[in-house]
């Protein structure tokens, strides 16, 4: 049964228009410039995040699993034994199943729900993951009491998300919430308040560090090595692709300035 959540109309609007992103060539973009992981710090980062939240076997859950890149790691270098993938995009989550297939992955299951309203049972998984995706989510207070409420007590949260970090000047937040589609960003003292309310123990919070070295890196790629595969997912538009390699280096000096950051959580259910 579907957790029972009487969204607003905004977060109806913001899971949308998050929805129409990914399922159409925008989306398919964003896989090009990001990786199938999509997210910052790729492999690496994964592994960091896992090592960090003591995760070996068990069950998890990706809350906004994007292709399930993550859970595919998990299942073959963490031995994790089952992984449910949440997600509000078809079309995403219809590549996930092919590439679980391409790679002998079979203990990953794929939802199509709000993340903030799962039809996971109360305290029935052994962690909570996500990785640079719940900046797509509008209430990240509903986000977290869904994580909380489907880990069992003792379990991880563990994810990573683009965070507000420093000195982000209105106009700069403006271009930023325009650019990546996000409906809004949270700060890493924000995550923690609402770990520490939901019923939490915060084991570690902080500023990956590389935010701006790997946004420059993706930017770099796309203005180069990648240039002839992004046009051809934009209908051979260089002007939509110019704007988006000079949006991604802009961001990326935001982040090297401190305005913007790669946060890695976890926390524990009390």
């Amino acid at each position: 049964m579907v957790s029972e959540v009487a969204f607003s109309e905004d977060h109806r609007n913001a899971i949308d228009a998050v929805r129409e992103l990914y399922d159409g060539a925008e989306g398919a973009l964003f896989g090009l410039i990001f990786g199938e992981q999509i997210h910052l710090g790729g492999f690496n980062a994964s592994t960091t995040l896992a090592d960090d939240a003591g995760i070996r076997g068990g069950s998890g859950v990706d809350l906004c699993c994007g292709y399930g890149a993550g859970m595919r790691l998990l299942s073959r270098y963490r031995d994790v034994e089952s992984m449910i993938g949440i997600d509000i995009s078809p079309e995403v989550q219809n590549v996930g199943r092919q590439r679980c297939v391409e790679d002998g992955i079979t203990n990953i299951e794929f939802r199509c729900e709000d993340a903030c309203a799962t039809s996971i049972a109360s305290s029935s998984v052994d962690f909570v993951w996500s990785e640079d995706a719940w900046c797509y989510v509008p209430d990240k207070d509903l986000l977290i009491g869904e994580a909380v409420r489907i880990v069992k007590p003792g379990g991880a949260i563990a994810f990573t998300d683009w965070v507000e970090g420093s000195d982000l000047a209105a106009g700069e937040r403006e271009f930023l919430m325009a650019g990546m589609r996000f409906p809004g960003l949270e700060t890493m003292d924000g995550y923690v308040g609402l770990l520490q309310s939901a019923g939490c123990d915060v084991v570690h919070a902080q500023d990956t560090g590389t935010f701006n070295l790997h946004l420059k890196v993706i930017a770099d790629m796309l203005d180069t090595q990648l240039r002839w595969d992004a046009l051809r997912k934009v209908s051979f538009d260089a002007a939509q692709v110019d704007l988006i390699v000079d949006g991604l280096k802009l961001i990326a000096e935001w982040g090297n300035l401190g305005k913007v950051l790669q946060a890695r959580i976890v926390a524990r259910k009390k």
